[in-house]
């Protein structure tokens, strides 16, 4: 995929840190089992890893949480985006970003989520970057709750990817090559993309890894990415010497 000499690929590589952020945490429940340092909480709340997903049970009470502890973000204007793919089975219809720091709970964040769902969504929630408590060490919660204190039916929420990232990597504004539209965002299984004759085309993942390419792209193409995970990615069209860059969502 990384056929380039010498200068263009170190050309590359510092645009790529440039334009290219990376994600603080990148929690990605893949098929190994791996928890990723999460755990539970709320009444009769479970976890499993299982299939790619996080089982989180809702239990028999009016929240269940999702925490991770000793995280450390820095910097509240750096990492202010939290990023979660999320099959929702349950009747919870808002997710409250929270943190525990010296004893002491904190409501950052919230975010209506649909309940229900039969397809996974993917939902971006920002956190104020005058937030005092996102510094340091902290325990990091996500709790799913039911009109805001209501009992929660005990079915199940399926999370497929938690990230921490900069709002820079979610707003990506270089757009000087004229003449592209790439589409449908979100998108499912494919991506169309109408661009100059011998574009070339790369699509990366949050933390800056090129996971597609095509090299001299005809005017429009259907690009296949069944094989890609939900979540945020970045198209970038290269046609002499001008870029295109956009953010892209895959449901």
């Amino acid at each position: 995929m990384k056929k380039h000499i010498l200068k263009p690929l170190l050309l590359s590589l510092t645009l790529l840190i440039v334009n290219f952020t990376f994600a603080q945490v990148d929690a990605n429940f893949n098929t190994d089992g791996d928890l990723e340092g999460f755990t539970t909480g709320g009444p009769g709340v479970t976890g499993t890893v299982t299939g790619g997903f996080f089982n989180l049970g809702t239990g028999t009470g009016n929240n269940a949480q999702l925490r991770r502890s000793r995280t450390s973000v820095g910097d509240p204007a750096t990492f202010t985006e939290i990023v979660i793919d999320v099959i929702n089975n349950s009747n919870a219809n808002e997710v409250v970003v929270q943190t525990l720091a010296g004893g002491t709970t904190t409501i950052v964040a919230r975010q209506n989520i649909s309940a229900a769902d039969t397809s996974e969504q993917s939902y971006i929630i920002s956190i104020p970057s005058s937030e005092a408590t996102w510094v340091g060490t902290f325990q990091f919660r996500l709790r799913f709750v039911f009109d805001g204190g209501g009992m929660l039916d005990g079915n199940t929420i399926q999370i497929n990817r938690i990230q921490i990232v900069e709002p820079t990597t979610l707003n990506v504004p270089s757009k000087t090559l004229e003449g592209v539209a790439v589409y449908p965002n979100p998108f499912t299984n494919y991506i169309n993309i109408t661009s100059p004759i011998g574009s070339n085309v790369s699509i990366y993942n949050l933390l800056g890894v090129k996971v597609k390419t095509i090299q001299n792209s005809d005017i429009t193409k259907n690009l296949s990415v069944s094989d890609l995970g939900s979540g945020i990615y970045f198209v970038e069209v290269v046609n002499e010497g001008k870029v295109y860059k956009t953010k892209m969502i895959k449901s």
